[in-house]
């Protein structure tokens, strides 16, 4: 098995259209991103044999905002917006590698900080989360639409080297 994750412009509508296909079999409508939203992202897709089978995006130097729904600049801060799994590949390891796979590239890049966030109901996302030491720090009260739901805010402290 051939496992990497790859960096992709969501300006090419190639590129739009695997992002899209994923987000349309893993997210609820009203969850989805438009177009516009991916252009503000830095995107990756996870391939297994050359099929993409899951993404990624991510804002850098930035936080979820406790105010309103969206993000705020904080230095040193990755905002991981979507980890997605295509529904015929949950429950194989594909999310806990992408997750891996996310915490690397925040020590690579040399964030202090991660952050995430999610909706309450999905235990899959929250259980992995916790696993790779992220802690709840906020709950976002009627942050998803159709249905509503509060948003759970994970974060993971980097250490840095010394």
């Amino acid at each position: 098995m051939n496992l990497n994750v790859r960096l992709v412009n969501p300006q090419d509508s190639r590129v739009l259209k695997i992002l899209d296909w994923i987000e349309h079999q893993t997210f609820m409508e009203s969850d989805r991103f438009s177009k516009k939203d991916w252009l503000c992202y830095v995107c990756y897709v996870l391939f297994c044999n050359e099929k993409p089978v899951g993404c990624c995006a991510m804002r850098h130097h930035n936080d979820v905002s406790i105010q309103e729904k969206g993000f705020i600049w904080r230095r040193n801060s990755l905002y991981i917006v979507n980890t997605s799994i295509l529904p015929s590949f949950q429950g194989l390891g594909f999310g806990r590698f992408l997750k891996s796979w996310e915490v690397a590239y925040a020590r690579y890049h040399l964030f202090r900080r991660i952050v995430t966030n999610c909706r309450m109901s999905n235990r899959t996302i929250i259980e992995i989360n916790l696993d790779f030491g992220f802690i709840p720090v906020a709950s976002l009260a009627d942050y998803y639409h159709d249905p509503e739901e509060d948003s759970l805010v994970l974060e993971l402290i980097l250490k840095t080297k010394k």
